[in-house]
């Protein structure tokens, strides 16, 4: 699985290498995460301390293949555990600096004060299933006090506890509290009972980004534009409040009635003012400074715009394997080739954000997002206009009622069962979310 040739006496005598050594590390963490879960063994360990030169399992199909374990890989196995820092930590983040400055489609970066509304989880008629995760699922339902609809995540607190994901959800919810813009989805109250918490969040109800790429392939190169435009808009308002999102994939892309995009599952995303040491993400979108442990910023975020640019205009991401051991050696190892179809410009833009080096990567020098803005892929784009939604988007989903979930997967009922509440200190441990 590596490129350098070496003899059998150097095979039998020199350790792992130090980028081996991180991977095999970070891979542990997932495979780890991935059994608390309760989820199917991934096997990349064994994958990871192949002997070299014995054969593995052949590349990923392409985007789009009904592959049960790609799907698997792709969307479940996700790691939250922290690493001790590095003393080899670079100080050179790729942050913005102090001489940016903000023009056309981001009128505002601060923080906004929404009003609480108190709801229960009484007041609503619930309804078919939108999405699952790993900690609970995401319904339609219907407020009747309002008959309005909207999107409830519901998540169970014993999970929460038993997969250590309080303060990624206490952070999820401090963050949405603040956040209004366009392209991020709105979070219109949080509540809880004995058994969940639950977070009321406004209907995106054309569905994901990512049935779109399931269902075409690839898009046009004005439509990848606009949704990639869009992108840009959300990630130069969160930035602008030093939050990094890292959660970036077409799953959690959602298009609304109009055809503009919404940002939803902000689980990994943390305000960073110079680096963190958090390994999240979903492989083919993670950035090697992520792989490597060194510490990373802001920076990963416009490395995963290039990649959501290349597999929206070429299909397919531009580093998959079978494996996600396979999905970081290649992206290590910075090799990548864009499809001739591609649009000249968009294949530009490509090879300056997907750049190893984060110092050298579109976005992260000192204009931030102005400096993607004025790429000449976006030459055309009124960033303003934009902003206000009123470009007219390329793709418009056909809805035939406020309850319409057409563009959505369907999905099995939970399996009923007997649930029990947790214990009095474990519920003291929720009553921080009432303060938010």
């Amino acid at each position: 699985m590596f490129a350098p040739t070496r003899t059998a006496a150097d095979a039998a005598a020199a350790a792992p290498d130090e980028s081996r050594r991180r991977l095999i590390a970070l891979l542990e963490t997932m495979d780890a995460c991935a059994r608390r879960r309760g989820a199917r063994p991934s096997q990349i360990l064994a994958a990871a301390t192949l002997p070299k030169g014995l054969p593995h399992t052949p590349a990923r199909a392409s985007h789009g293949a009904t592959n049960a374990t790609n799907e698997s890989h792709r969307r479940e196995v996700q790691s939250c555990a922290t690493t001790a820092p590095s003393p080899q930590t670079s100080s050179s983040m790729g942050l913005f600096g102090t001489g940016w400055k903000r023009y056309g489609g981001c009128p505002r970066t601060e923080p906004v004060r929404k009003e609480k509304y108190n709801y229960a989880l009484s007041q609503f008629e619930i309804f078919e299933t939108l999405g699952t995760g790993t900690f609970g699922r995401v319904r339609l339902v219907r407020c009747m006090e309002e008959d309005s609809y909207y999107a409830l995540k519901m998540v169970k607190k014993e999970y929460i506890l038993k997969m250590d994901q309080l303060d990624h959800m206490c952070n999820e919810v401090r963050l949405l509290r603040i956040l209004q813009h366009p392209f991020i989805v709105d979070l219109r109250a949080h509540f809880q009972d004995e058994l969940r918490l639950y977070l009321l969040m406004e209907l995106v109800i054309g569905g994901e980004l990512y049935a779109l790429l399931r269902n075409s392939g690839k898009l046009s190169n004005d439509r990848a534009k606009f949704y990639a435009a869009e992108v840009v808009l959300a990630f130069q308002y969160l930035h602008g409040m030093y939050i990094a999102y890292r959660g970036l994939k077409p799953e959690n892309i959602l298009i609304d009635a109009n055809g503009n995009i919404k940002l939803c599952d902000f689980g990994f995303a943390k305000v960073v003012e110079e680096r963190t040491f958090t390994n999240c993400g979903t492989p083919e979108y993670t950035a090697p400074e992520v792989i490597n442990g060194l510490g990373h910023g802001r920076s990963v975020d416009w490395w995963g715009l290039g990649i959501l640019i290349f597999e929206m205009t070429a299909g397919h991401p531009p580093f998959f394997d079978e494996s996600p051991f396979g999905v970081y050696e290649k992206i290590l190892s910075g090799k990548f080739q864009v499809p001739p179809h591609v649009d000249d410009k968009a294949s530009s833009i490509l090879k300056k954000l997907i750049v190893k080096d984060r110092t050298k990567r579109l976005g992260c020098r000192d204009r931030g997002a102005d400096e993607l803005k004025a790429h000449s892929w976006f030459a055309k784009v009124n960033w303003d206009a934009l902003y206000y939604e009123q470009v007219k988007a390329p793709y418009v989903p056909e809805i035939g009622a406020p309850n319409d979930t057409r563009h959505f997967d369907r999905y099995p009922d939970s399996e009923p069962g007997i649930e029990e509440p947790l214990d009095g200190k474990g519920q003291e441990k929720f009553h921080q979310f009432d303060t938010f």
